[in-house]
């Protein structure tokens, strides 16, 4: 029965929202940024993401995977410069370095990367302890044994305050990775206690975070970011764009980011999700203004981009 409601409902936003027609020339994406694109070995070619954001006219693109992705983002960029006539913008490929160790985070390894040129550092993902416990089915003492767990006694420890302090020397932007709600809660306190700007939470009502909508709300009453994924929506996952809205609307539409999490193989390309992303948005009542936002100025604020104006609605 809650699925029937569920189908009943998304039909009905259907027929209530007038959306652009003349696909796909009416869903061309200039200035979108996309925060969160996986790419490497058993996903998505990096090149020909890069091409296909550049064909959709896409401000940038942040390269993730579980080595830095620096390297990677100039070898593209470069590449691009090659290979798009001059017609066409190429898209900017960003990189960044995930802290993926299952011991406390590595402040050194990421001033290292940024050092050199990234501009995004994640606290630990695939093995974080609310990782191993949520999506590999780890007892939570087994978990934060073999997992990164950045609480000690219900306070931080030493070594994630100092990334804190990494990201805020280099003006990054810092993703609170797969960390657990209590960590999240921790490091938001900590990030606006120290003036971190530029911190984010990804995929947050992806059921790895465990997260509720008042948690969002929490985490962004302390000026976090909170970074929705069309990943989020896909068939893997499968999160009501319903509930999607209301957190959006619960949190405001100021504190919000929209990325994709595409390059896995049931996700496509960024451009692709991207365009799927916004059609869902509108059809939950989001003007073409607050898209622009959540998909342009946001991210492209996060990565220190140049300001520009939008590229429509606002």
């Amino acid at each position: 029965m809650n699925d029937v409601r569920r189908m009943q409902r998304a039909y009905a936003m259907i027929r209530e929202r007038e959306l652009p027609t003349n696909y796909p020339a009416s869903f061309q994406l200039p200035g979108v940024v996309d925060i969160h694109v996986h790419v490497g070995k058993g996903l998505s070619d990096p090149l020909d993401l890069a091409l296909r954001a550049t064909a959709a006219g896409m401000r940038a693109i942040v390269f993730k995977t579980p080595s830095p992705t620096l390297d990677l983002a100039l070898t593209v960029n470069a590449a691009l410069r090659l290979l798009v006539n001059d017609e066409m913008t190429p898209v900017e490929c960003i990189g960044g370095v995930v802290l993926e160790t299952p011991g406390p985070p590595q402040a050194a390894v990421a001033r290292r990367w940024l050092a050199k040129g990234a501009r995004v550092v994640w606290f630990a993902t695939g093995s974080s302890a609310n990782h191993r416990e949520r999506a590999q089915g780890l007892s939570r003492a087994a978990a934060r044994r073999s997992g990164q767990y950045v609480l000690k006694g219900g306070s931080l420890i030493p070594e994630a305050i100092e990334v804190i302090e990494t990201a805020i020397e280099f003006g990054a932007a810092l993703s609170f990775g797969h960390l657990s709600r209590d960590e999240l809660l921790a490091l938001a306190r900590e990030a606006e206690r120290r003036g971190l700007a530029r911190a984010f939470v990804d995929h947050p009502l992806n059921p790895v975070m465990g997260l509720t909508i008042d948690d969002c709300v929490r985490i962004a009453s302390h000026g976090v970011w909170l970074n929705f994924t069309a990943a989020e929506l896909s068939p893997m996952f499968g999160i009501d764009p319903a509930d999607v809205g209301r957190a959006i609307r619960a949190i405001g539409v100021e504190r919000v980011v929209l990325s994709s999490d595409a390059g896995h193989p049931t996700m496509g390309d960024p451009a692709e999700s991207m365009r799927m992303w916004r059609t869902v948005a509108l059809w939950q009542g989001f003007t073409e203004a607050e898209i622009a936002q959540m998909t342009e100025a946001h991210p492209a604020w996060l990565l220190g981009l140049p300001e520009i104006a939008p590229s429509s609605g606002g």
